[in-house]
């Protein structure tokens, strides 16, 4: 999935700059996921921005936002 980004030719480094943590990026996203399928009253989840470190160095959400329904649907 990430390889199908236009950002996936940064994340590989262009330019002199070290790869990103794509590692990190799965990960983040697969406990997304499970969160999500965890807790089915999330009814959106915002990141942004999340910052990717070089390769080994992990990532980081800067701000997020979760919408919560009252009633479980």
């Amino acid at each position: 999935m990430i390889e199908s980004t236009k950002a996936n030719k940064l994340l590989l480094g262009v330019r002199g700059e070290k790869p990103s943590d794509i590692e990190s990026i799965v990960e983040s996203l697969q406990r997304m996921s499970q969160l999500i399928m965890d807790f089915s009253e999330i009814q959106e989840i915002d990141i942004n921005p999340l910052l990717v470190f070089e390769q080994g160095k992990g990532s980081k959400v800067v701000d997020a936002r979760m919408v919560i329904s009252e009633h479980n649907t």
